[in-house]
């Protein structure tokens, strides 16, 4: 047996089939099949379907037969390599952003949808610009926040705690960081998403800051402290 297509819920199916390309650009082709916006991978087309509300997931709805799917990359330290390569050029566009922010050495700061840690990584890489910047946040206590234990499982190579929880319920105490940052934790621009994430994250950070709160996405920043 081939299965020939998928159907996907997305409350923005043209963002969504938009959004494979970039990180499979090797695998993956936007197209459009019956009147749906799709992704091709080989014989296989993933077809999106517009709902009114974003699909539930295993932790926000009761389990279904689907669990997830898994992309087979060709070459996987390239796909490593290009991924890591656009997430540092989304870090240094948020530089101008977070110059201006200070805290005390060894204070808690929230990475939201950490992965492997790649902020971190950057952070710490001595190669990079922006040395003063990265000092700064270098000298704060990182809590590496995702879904996936297996990304985290990655992170703690790195100097950070590592969190396995859903983004829009943070297990931590009500303003006990002094800094969060997220970068393409949110995949749709849906402003119900960013404004669910966004309020979750300010929930945790200290007030008298300003700006301590951010999404960049494709160097865009999409949700700040004083506009959420």
């Amino acid at each position: 047996m081939h299965v020939h297509h998928v159907h996907l819920s997305s409350v923005n199916p043209a963002a969504a089939a938009a959004y494979y390309p970039k990180p499979f650009a090797a695998t993956a082709t936007k197209t459009t099949f019956n009147g749906y916006e799709a992704v091709k991978t080989g014989n296989l087309y993933l077809l999106f379907t517009k709902v009114a509300m974003p699909p539930q997931n295993e932790l926000t709805g009761p389990q279904t037969s689907v669990w997830h799917f898994g992309w087979n990359t060709p070459d996987s330290r390239k796909y490593d390599e290009r991924f890591r390569a656009l997430q540092r050029e989304k870090y240094r566009a948020a530089v101008p952003l977070l110059a201006a922010f200070r805290a005390a050495p060894g204070a808690l700061a929230l990475d939201a949808g950490a992965g492997t840690a790649l902020f971190a990584e950057w952070i710490a890489d001595a190669r990079e610009p922006h040395a003063h910047q990265r000092a700064s946040l270098s000298s704060l206590r990182w809590v590496a926040a995702d879904l996936s234990a297996g990304m985290l499982q990655l992170a703690r190579r790195r100097a950070v705690l590592p969190l396995v929880c859903d983004l829009v319920c943070l297990p931590l105490h009500d303003r006990c960081c002094s800094l969060a940052v997220s970068f393409t934790s949110v995949l749709e621009e849906k402003p119900e998403a960013l404004r669910e994430l966004g309020l979750g994250m300010i929930q945790v950070v200290k007030t008298g800051y300003g700006k301590q709160v951010l999404e960049v996405k494709d160097f865009v920043t999409l949700a700040r402290h004083e506009n959420i």
